[in-house]
């Protein structure tokens, strides 16, 4: 248990409120897994948690949610809930929530969640897991289960169909038959979801350690196709030309799987560069298209992360290292022109990305790696004259700029009062010469 979660709850318990661990906390320690968030569930208002905490921020729309700070560690408080009403009025029926700050009870609020295996509950105080909606046996069943009729929680929230293939992949569980069948039936709700919602849901995917999984459960429940409609054409038409065409493609997101395992940092720019490389041809062991020379392949990237900003809603700033990284390939392999230095090369800003993103490939495809191995050798060069380029030139002083007389600060003067500017007086002119 988080030290930081124990305080706030033990806080909570002792002012008079109930407070459970919940979520995915309580589902990753029964599976012998360590938890990656500790959230808290309680009785108590946000704005009573907020009194109770100096260190306490309350976030969030629709959840209204309290965000307890220790340091970079944040514990999360929600206070219980119960199962929210659609908007009858909706023409179309329409059952997203857009609003959900009815508060409830414990039983209600475990039975307006998503999975049942995410519906459980720790109680400090008698040191046990309640139960209300059957998670401990889908534990034990391996299985993903909706908490009542599955496509009314996926029409309450579409995000959860990228959850359910999450868990599925994360934790190597299987879909329930009728939880699939509504996956499928509803894939294109997803659309109806706010498109950052869905960003972040699609860099965890790929940054979770289970990447070709997620994508392999995606494109078989068809979600594939209404999240990146590219990759899945992409897909289809590399098997369509060769059995087993689209390899390179599982091989890329197998080795992020690895680099995760590995705790190597991904950034998001890097894990839309795994999937975008294949779709430009960028990809190593794949055949680059036919271009007309490194302006063509600019124009290609630059087209290519414009739609993807505007579709995905990609930070401008991942954005721009992703077109970087993209553009910089050919250059590891076949450095072109008489002005191109590669020495120049390695002290761009945007280079340390765009290594990164030729490394995966040569991990994933085993080719050039003598070649990345050249150049690694050389970006370590650079650093190392970098940090002794200081230290070299360190006994020098620069010389300042020398300032005009009129330029030269007027002269001041002490007295009892302190420093006070010392007044100029007035020239006075000389009467002209009598002739």
């Amino acid at each position: 248990m988080d030290p930081d979660a124990l305080k706030v709850m033990y806080r909570l318990i002792n002012h008079g409120h109930k407070a459970f661990l919940v979520g995915g906390g309580v589902r990753d320690l029964l599976l012998g897994r360590t938890p990656k968030d500790f959230d808290i569930g309680t009785d108590a208002r946000p704005n009573r948690i907020k009194k109770l905490f100096r260190n306490c921020r309350l976030v969030g729309r629709r959840f209204r949610l309290a965000h307890v700070h220790f340091g970079d560690n944040i514990i999360e408080v929600s206070t219980f809930r119960r199962l929210a009403e659609f908007q009858e009025s909706a023409p179309d029926g329409d059952r997203l929530i857009r609003s959900d700050n009815t508060f409830g009870t414990p039983e209600e609020d475990s039975f307006r969640r998503d999975f049942t295996i995410n519906g459980l509950f720790y109680d400090l105080e008698t040191f046990s897991v309640i139960d209300y909606v059957g998670g401990i046996a889908d534990l034990e069943r391996r299985m993903i289960r909706a908490i009542g009729d599955p496509e009314i929680r996926l029409l309450e929230d579409p995000v959860r169909i990228i959850r359910a293939v999450k868990f599925a992949a994360r934790l190597d569980f299987e879909i329930e038959p009728t939880m699939w069948a509504a996956m499928q039936k509803l894939g294109p709700e997803i659309h109806k979801c706010a498109m950052a919602r869905v960003l972040e849901e699609i860099y965890r995917l790929l940054r979770g350690g289970a990447a070709a999984a997620s994508f392999q459960i995606m494109e078989e429940c068809g979600l594939l196709a209404e999240l990146l409609p590219e990759v899945d054409t992409y897909l289809k038409e590399q098997r369509r030309r060769e059995v087993d065409g689209d390899r390179v493609f599982w091989e890329y997101l197998e080795t992020l799987d690895q680099m995760k395992s590995e705790g190597i940092e991904l950034s998001n720019a890097l894990l839309l560069g795994a999937v975008a490389s294949h779709l430009l041809g960028l990809a190593l062991g794949e055949p680059e298209p036919s271009a007309d020379g490194d302006q063509d392949l600019t124009g290609r990237v630059d087209s290519f992360t414009r739609h993807w900003v505007e579709k995905l809603g990609v930070a401008r700033r991942d954005r721009e290292r992703l077109a970087h990284m993209l553009r910089s390939q050919p250059r590891f392999l076949r450095p072109r022109g008489r002005r191109f230095r590669p020495r120049s090369f390695v002290t761009k800003h945007y280079y340390p990305d765009a290594e990164a993103l030729f490394a995966l490939g040569c991990r994933a495809t085993g080719l050039e790696l003598e070649t990345l191995e050249r150049w690694q050798a050389l970006s370590r060069e650079m650093q190392h004259e970098r940090e002794a380029a200081p230290e070299t030139h360190g006994g020098r002083r620069r010389r300042g700029r020398r300032r005009s007389s009129a330029a030269s600060p007027v002269p001041r003067e002490k007295t009892e009062a302190g420093t006070v500017r010392k007044k100029r007086g007035r020239r006075r002119r000389r009467p002209p010469a009598k002739s």
